[in-house]
């Protein structure tokens, strides 16, 4: 492997990664149990698991699809915080890692009031110069897409399938206007993996991962959001939280956030006023 070039690594990862993800994790799992694993070299952790997986068969990706695995330079290095970081990530548009991001979550079915927050939260960042982040689902997810595309800035879809077989289809409109605009969809899936019910939890950490920052705007106590929260919180990110109404059940997750330590706020305004310059 030390004798390998990169491009022939990212082209055996991409191998990887769309025929023999399961099996590599599952190595990568076993590893992780090792006294030494920290030390090793990402190199030594690749080399190791390729030598105790089948022959990988070739790829060819879509002309507009690109894969950026973990050996790249553009992989987002704070992937690598994860316990099981994306063997790389399939991208479609504009996908700058170095750009300051914030992710913008919450409910899929959301009240009038976390909506118009999300919103109004997004469209501060995105005016502040920050990459707005989120999952393309339905209520707040799309409601903070829509906000950056309002304010004329890019924005970034990490989906829960392959990007050919982008969820929501009714969101397929939006998801366009996000490429023409110079954001990004982006994956750890191959093209056209559909969406399964387990994908959508491990698509959340990606969003905690790369994003800087991260505001919730509702999470009940079973939400996805809010675990996605959690993964940001155990990262060490700065966690914002809207300031949930009394006795709402619909923001149970959200209290529970609040008292894990996250920041509680009532107005978007108040995120220029915390949060760091880009």
């Amino acid at each position: 492997m030390n004798k390998t070039s990169t491009s022939e690594i990212n082209e055996l990862l991409l191998q990887i990664a769309t025929h023999q993800r399961l099996n590599f994790y599952k190595l990568w799992n076993q590893l992780l149990r090792s006294e030494d694993w920290a030390q090793q070299k990402l190199s030594a952790k690749i080399a190791f698991i390729v030598a105790n997986l089948e022959s990988p068969k070739a790829v060819q990706l879509p002309s507009d699809i690109r894969f950026i695995s973990m050996v790249d330079s553009e992989y987002p290095q704070n992937l690598f915080n994860l316990t099981q970081p994306p063997l790389g990530l399939f991208v479609m548009g504009k996908f700058r890692s170095e750009d300051p991001m914030a992710a913008v979550i919450g409910s899929r079915r959301p009240t009038p009031y976390s909506l118009r927050m999300a919103y109004r939260a997004s469209l501060v960042w995105a005016k502040n110069g920050w990459t707005i982040v989120s999952g393309g689902a339905l209520g707040v997810d799309i409601e903070a897409h829509r906000a950056a595309l309002d304010a004329g800035k890019s924005t970034i879809v990490v989906n829960g399938g392959g990007l050919k077989r982008l969820y929501p289809k009714s969101h397929e409109k939006i998801f366009e206007k996000i490429l023409v605009q110079g954001g990004a969809l982006i994956s750890e899936y191959p093209p056209y993996f559909e969406p399964k019910p387990y994908t959508f939890p491990e698509r959340n950490r990606i969003i905690a991962a790369i994003s800087d920052v991260l505001f919730l705007a509702q999470a009940h106590e079973k939400s996805g959001s809010l675990g996605t929260a959690k993964t940001a919180l155990d990262l060490g990110k700065e966690i914002y939280v809207l300031r949930p109404p009394p006795a709402d059940a619909g923001f149970s997750g959200s209290s529970l956030l609040i008292s894990s330590g996250a920041r509680c706020l009532s107005e978007p305004q108040e995120l220029e006023l915390c949060l760091p310059k880009t």
